[in-house]
């Protein structure tokens, strides 16, 4: 079924409608190159990201999208990879989105996307694609009061692994309740997982605020209670976030200084419960949260998930200065900690260089530097090198 509906859509992209003809169709391209050079005696090796979009108006206030892609190592002897959580067949392509989007449904202030399609919500602690896209119905609409909702039945593709036999197993429901109120904006999220393979079902009740103090404050924060049940355990966890961002001109250019605190409940799971807190459908950013640490994080304490907040304390203080308007430079400080047992993981500082050569062209170098803790063994490094082409 989930086969026929992918199928479709691409045939409704590609044919040549009057509609389409009219309106004009949108194609867009991505190449990510990245090498990255290891000191452990591992090979170094280089691998891609190469995405393809097109989209297309098949009617007024019908979008529909397909977007294609492809990872994979270069100078590494292996038919499938695992790269940035995420495990593929080396350089085959798959379907990142495909999705169909309705604004004003029945002439109403209602909006509908169906299809693969990106999502994130509870500042990646709840839901983060990764780029990957998750099938998905979201229904959003303004309600009384400027408040935005958005009802949301989500489940994972077979991406992860999940045959179609008990692709019906495995879902997840949302709903989330958003407004714009003086420079704040306050939202509530619900989120219930439900995955029948195992017996296990997880409900996580979120509350977050944004807003800006000036020109040159931006705050967040958020806090996300877990709870469920399933396969004789108690699911309890807590997480929540605070952070934000303060810039201003220097002699040097414009300079940007961000502050924040992240934790993730955690537990050495024991008979009758488990205190761990885990979305199936999180993923933190190792650019954002530290590039070797994230990446590796697995490796270096045998246990951990990679790319996820559960048993985490990470505190990250990052300073960056615009010496060009085309060129950033900046230095992140990261400071890892574990939740259960209590104890230093280690630190990291990343130091980084950005150049915007054209809207469509850039250049990324990282550095990165991880100083082990009381539950690391060996200190590590990574140098990456990065160039984005986009068309």
């Amino acid at each position: 079924m989930k086969r026929t509906i992918l199928f479709l859509l691409v045939v409704s992209i590609l044919h040549i409608s009057p509609q389409v003809c009219l309106a004009g169709v949108r194609v867009g391209e991505e190449v990510r190159i990245r090498w990255v050079p290891v000191n452990n005696g591992d090979t170094s090796y280089i691998y891609q990201r190469t995405r393809f979009l097109i989209e297309g108006v098949l009617a007024e206030g019908v979008t529909i999208g397909l977007k294609l892609q492809s990872r994979g190592f270069w100078g590494v002897d292996t038919s499938t990879v695992t790269i940035e959580g995420l495990t593929r067949e080396n350089m085959l392509p798959w379907i990142e989105n495909a999705y169909v989007k309705v604004d004003e449904l029945f002439g109403l202030p209602l909006y509908l996307a169906f299809g693969r399609q990106p999502l994130q919500y509870g500042d990646g602690l709840l839901i983060d694609d990764n780029a990957s896209g998750f099938d998905a119905i979201k229904l959003s609409a303004i309600l009384p009061w400027q408040v935005d909702c958005e009802l949301m039945m989500l489940k994972p593709t077979g991406n992860e692994g999940v045959s179609p036999d008990n692709w019906k197993e495995k879902n997840a429901y949302g709903v989330f309740f958003k407004r714009r109120w003086k420079g704040i904006t306050p939202q509530i999220s619900g989120f219930w997982q439900r995955d029948r393979t195992i017996g296990v079902d997880k409900n996580f009740l979120g509350c977050h605020l944004s807003g800006k103090l000036g020109k040159e404050v931006d705050y967040r924060g958020g806090i996300i209670l877990q709870s469920g049940k399933g396969g004789g355990r108690d699911y309890k966890g807590l997480a929540y976030i605070l952070g934000g961002n303060f810039q201003a001109e220097t002699r040097f250019g414009k300079g940007i200084v961000v502050c924040e605190y992240l934790v993730g409940s955690g537990e050495d799971v024991q008979a009758g419960k488990d205190e761990n807190f885990l979305s199936d459908y999180a993923h933190l950013s190792e650019e954002e949260y530290g590039e070797y640490y994230m990446e590796n994080r697995s490796e270096v304490r045998s246990g951990d998930t990679d790319y996820t907040t559960t048993n985490l304390k990470l505190f990250k203080l990052g300073i960056s200065v615009f010496p060009l308007p085309e060129l950033k430079t900046g230095i992140n400080y990261f400071i890892y900690n574990s939740h259960t047992p209590k104890g230093s993981i280690g630190d990291e500082v990343d130091i980084f260089v950005k150049y915007y050569y054209s809207a469509n062209l850039s250049f990324r170098m990282v550095y990165s530097a991880f100083m082990a803790g009381n539950f690391a063994e060996d200190r590590a490094d990574k140098v990456l090198g990065e160039v984005l082409v986009k068309f």
